[in-house]
């Protein structure tokens, strides 16, 4: 009996099960923020993230809340996209190139620096975590 052909996963089975690991690391993140602590980066290194706020503006954008929201942090529209994107990517239709994903990563990442710095030069961050 030959069980390679049940053990090896094609590259479809392969993205869909990075899918589901991606979920469930996703609402264990979810589950953490909710119950233990509002920003894990800062219970474990007592400094915010770049990110900080993002969860409680997702919950604000929920209660319809949008001037909160953007206090918490004025990216977070950015994050929904990013979120249904980068999981489903592999087994889109349509995607974009690499190149145009990497473009978007630094354009991203430069947003989100100069909204940190920016926060911390403020000290508008440690206003949100207090």
């Amino acid at each position: 009996m030959n069980c390679k052909k049940y053990t090896k996963l094609n590259t479809k089975q392969f993205n869909y099960l990075k899918i589901i690991i991606y979920h469930i690391i996703a609402l264990l993140v979810i589950l953490f923020t909710i119950f233990v602590y509002k920003c894990p980066m800062y219970y474990f290194f007592n400094f915010p993230c770049p990110g900080c706020g993002i969860t409680r503006a997702h919950f604000a954008l929920l209660r319809f809340d949008f001037k909160q929201a953007y206090h918490y942090h004025p990216l977070f529209f950015i994050a929904i996209p990013i979120i249904l994107y980068v999981p489903h990517r592999n087994v889109l239709k349509r995607k974009l190139s690499i190149k145009a994903e990497i473009i978007s990563i630094i354009i991203l990442s430069i947003l989100f620096l100069m909204v940190y710095l920016i926060r911390i030069y403020n000290k508008s961050i440690f206003d949100l975590i207090l």
